[in-house]
């Protein structure tokens, strides 16, 4: 119906049950598609995001202080998984490549204190 125009209450609510069923069938869709997406806790802190960018999918996931402890990704050379400390550094990597799988643990220092292979 026109805007501007008198509605009676039956055409006013068919009006809003039409809009309501939209809005239902868009919150359950099978398929979300977007270019980033944000998970938060109950206080609204970012906990994990999901991106897509040209060189691939990235997964990060925050501590309570909002630093990343852990991200997954994958690119042309592969999927690679690292695990990182409360400070921020990279204590364990793990990639696979068209050369085959790499593991590599860090210590605090960052320095690679074992690795396969």
């Amino acid at each position: 119906m026109e805007r501007g125009l008198v509605m009676t209450t039956e055409e006013r609510l068919a009006e809003v049950e039409q809009e309501l069923e939209a809005v239902k069938q868009a919150l359950t869709t099978e398929t979300v598609r977007a270019e980033r997406i944000e998970l938060v806790d109950g206080g609204g802190n970012v906990r994990a995001t999901l991106t897509a960018h040209a060189d691939g999918p990235r997964l990060n996931l925050y501590d309570a202080a909002g630093k990343t402890r852990a991200y997954l990704t994958v690119s042309a050379i592969g999927p690679r998984l690292v695990l990182r400390d409360a400070a921020g550094k990279d204590r364990a990597g793990m990639s696979v490549t068209d050369d085959g799988p790499f593991l590599r643990l860090h210590d605090a220092a960052g320095k690679t204190f074992w690795r396969a292979p």
